[in-house]
């Protein structure tokens, strides 16, 4: 999604900014209550495995953040599929737990 507008401290100076969408209770739950989007960070440090659980998050980027939710496990062990959709076409940059089929279907639509 092309970043104008946003600070710099959510663009890192870039031109483009990364847009999650959560499919856990916890996480969708808090999105309504904000009523809009949070600027946060991964779970995970770069390069390292998805962390999966709240213990895991605390490993790898604990001494980071102030909050860590605790909602469970989440409900697939790999990584956020990466879609860069500021290329023509769309271009998958990480492959993860959305099927690239399904993605493509989607574009279509």
């Amino acid at each position: 999604v092309e970043a104008r507008n946003l600070p710099a401290e959510i663009t890192a100076g870039g031109r483009t900014v990364g847009v999650r969408m959560p499919n856990h209770p916890l996480a969708l739950e808090l999105l309504r209550r904000f009523r809009g989007p949070i600027a946060t960070t991964s779970a995970n440090r770069s390069g390292e495995e998805p962390a999966t659980s709240a213990q895991a998050v605390r490993e790898q980027v604990g001494n980071f953040v102030d909050l860590i939710l605790e909602g469970g496990d989440t409900f697939t062990k790999v990584a956020s599929t990466v879609l860069d959709l500021s290329v023509s076409p769309p271009q998958i940059r990480r492959h993860g737990g959305v099927p690239e089929n399904l993605l493509m279907q989607c574009l279509e639509e």
